[in-house]
């Protein structure tokens, strides 16, 4: 009798095990329906759960006739809880659809109604008329009717974009890829924001999806929803969202004037604000401080928007800021381009349109750089800011934020304080302005005198910020013979355009994206300071208003002071050769001459011997050994000797 208790009571537990399996599997698929449950997601089924039941445990044969006996207490005890788990936990799994497979979901594009809810873009806030800068001393602003008003234009109504969002996620459940609502608590599957160009819609990954899957089916999703390009952002920052930019149908332009009369802004405290447009998605103006920026580089392809950010740069500082606050230097190699500019009053020299005259022009900025840090160390300020607020005679102005220096800036006004005492530094009684160089053809330039152009432009960018010194230089060809990489190194702020390649687009922005661009504007802008990618639509000025603002300026400020010792410079520095390092007009280079006449005293010729007795460059000593052998000074290279000396004379 003790044997058959204990085999029941083993039997008994063995059932009771296999239940509570069963039971936490059940669970545990219940649950993972509940945890990747995404659009419209059909309840997974699960099929009733036959128990186990505990085994019949024959009774021994008697070996001899025993009374029977009641059942001892532990296998009443046994028999009880076997009951009760049996009852308990036997399923009802009711109006539940087969599914073979409860992890592989079914997504079903999401019903008009509250699952998709459309945000239109903001309105930009207008300014009050008191707000509308009229005057600032003897200096008139620009009427702002010179600028075009814009026109309301229809959008496409929010059940295209509710089609769009169920098209997209027909295609991605095409490719097996589950996404799961983007606000479950309020009930909203695909999150839409509507753009002036293009509509972002954002959509949430199920559980054990790789973004990187949603991000090459950028191609598949074009196609699907016969879009001209796509661009998918995986992540959105600081969403944990993956956003789709569709661009729109029907497009809206962002004027220049929107921005320029908007209380963003009238408000700005900034000290060079550039107006780039507003943002592509939340349509709020997109307004930069060129002091932080603090130069910028702009490249894309022909007629995709380069030349007309560069007039909205130029007017919107012509909106705020005086021939007193600020002067341009423009480089115009192609002539045509800002030839509408030459009779500003901001101006300090001509518009430049010869490239050979151009590194003379750098390599002056570069002098006025250094003679500024010698004010500044004799005044014992840090910067331009610093300076001209010692020097202004309204009390009660309001003082502007000294930015701090970079470690180059430092060790440029260091070098600047130990030569003040030798030079006899003059210290103007008015303010400094800011000196804007703004260079529409890089390309062009290179061609010419690329190591000098390359040298002159990083010297700037690394030291020119604190000196008031800031520029802007724009190229259509965004190939890396143009952008160095010594150039980039130096431009962290960066503008791109549509370009026709990748490769196109990591050249400019170290990443994908520009080749995704949908023209007339659209641009991807790297801000100061960070890495992350803003898209911008850029806002449009015509030539004919820039034509009428800059005309409007010359009748009432008066013509173009330029600044006569500086155009001098630049003249005598090209015709020398000094300052461009290149041949002049007759061909002649008197670094050419200083070569030979080394050459001549040591007769030894070697690339090697000119970089140490003249302290050049490799490329420069290189290309000098070149140009005396063109001429027949020198023989052709001889491996590691040195050439032959063919001329005495």
């Amino acid at each position: 009798m003790g044997a058959w208790n204990s085999d029941r009571k083993a039997a008994a537990q063995k059932a009771a095990e296999e239940n509570r399996r069963k039971a936490e599997a059940l669970a545990t698929v219940r649950r993972k329906q509940e945890e990747i449950r995404g659009f419209e997601i059909a309840p997974l089924a699960v099929p009733p759960v036959e128990m186990t039941k505990p085994e019949k445990v024959k009774k021994a044969e008697p070996v001899a006739e025993v009374k029977k006996d009641e059942p001892e207490e532990e296998a009443v005890e046994a028999q009880k809880t076997v009951k009760a788990e049996t009852v308990t936990i036997t399923p009802k799994v009711k109006d539940e659809p087969d599914l073979k497979d409860p992890i592989k979901q079914k997504t079903t594009p999401p019903p008009s109604g509250k699952k998709v809810i459309v945000i239109k873009p903001d309105e930009i806030e207008k300014a009050k008329a008191s707000q509308t800068l009229k005057r600032k001393g003897d200096y008139v602003f620009p009427d702002i009717k010179f600028l075009t008003e814009p026109v309301a234009t229809s959008q496409a109504p929010a059940e295209d974009f509710r089609k769009r969002a169920a098209e997209l996620i027909e295609t991605l459940s095409q490719f097996k890829v589950s996404v799961i609502p983007v606000d479950p608590e309020n009930g909203i599957d695909v999150g839409i924001q509507q753009g002036p160009s293009i509509t972002r819609y954002e959509v949430k990954p199920a559980p054990g999806v790789r973004v990187e899957k949603i991000a090459n089916l950028s191609n598949n999703i074009a196609m699907n929803l016969q879009a001209e390009s796509v661009r998918i952002l995986a992540p959105v920052p600081g969403r944990g969202t993956v956003g789709i930019e569709i661009p729109n149908k029907v497009r809206k332009d962002v004027l220049l004037r929107e921005i320029i009369e908007s209380k963003a802004w009238a408000e700005s405290k900034m000290e060079i604000p550039v107006v780039l447009g507003v943002d592509s998605v939340t349509n709020k103006p997109v307004i930069q401080d060129l002091a932080k920026m603090p130069h910028c580089l702009i490249a894309g392809s022909t007629g995709q928007g380069k030349s007309v950010c560069i007039n909205a740069f130029i007017v919107s500082l012509l909106y705020r800021m005086t021939p007193e606050d600020l002067r341009f230097i423009m480089v115009d190699p192609k002539v045509v381009e800002l030839q509408v500019y030459s009779n500003l009053p901001h101006l300090l020299i001509p518009v430049e349109t010869d490239p050979k005259r151009v590194p003379a022009a750098l390599k002056w900025l570069i002098a006025e750089m250094m003679r500024r840090y010698k004010i500044f160390a004799k005044c014992g300020v840090k910067n331009i800011t610093g300076f001209n607020a010692k020097l202004a005679k309204d009390a009660g102005a309001p003082k502007q934020e000294e930015l701090p220096l970079s470690p180059d800036e430092q060790a440029a006004a260091r070098e600047a304080a130990e030569s003040v005492l030798d030079d006899g530094v003059k210290i103007p009684k008015e303010k400094l302005p800011y000196i804007v160089c703004i260079i529409d053809e890089m390309a062009d330039l290179m061609m010419v005198a690329a190591q000098d152009i390359e040298t002159s432009i990083a010297r700037l960018a690394q030291l020119a910020r604190a000196a008031g010194i800031h520029l802007v230089v724009a190229t259509q060809r965004p190939s890396t013979d143009v952008i160095t990489g010594l150039i980039k190194a130096n431009l962290p702020t960066r503008i791109a355009f549509k370009v026709s390649a990748l490769v196109d687009s990591r050249t400019i922005l170290d990443s994908r994206g520009a080749e995704t661009l949908v023209g007339r504007g659209d641009m991807l802008f790297i801000p100061p300071g960070t890495a992350t990618l803003q898209r911008v639509q850029g806002a449009f000025v015509g030539e004919q208003e820039v034509a009428d603002i800059v005309e409007f300026i010359r009748s009432k400020n008066g013509n173009p002071e330029f600044a006569q010792e500086v155009v001098d410079a630049i003249a005598n520095a090209s015709e020398e050769g000094g300052g461009a390092g290149m041949d002049g007009e007759d061909g002649e280079d008197p670094l050419v001459a200083q070569c030979w006449n080394v050459i001549k005293e040591s007769q030894r010729a070697s690339v090697s011997m000119l970089q140490r007795r003249l302290n050049l460059g490799y490329n420069r000593a290189a290309r000098m050994m070149d140009v005396l052998e063109e001429r027949g000074y020198v023989g052709p290279a001889n491996g590691s000797n040195p050439r032959e000396i063919i001329r005495q004379d």
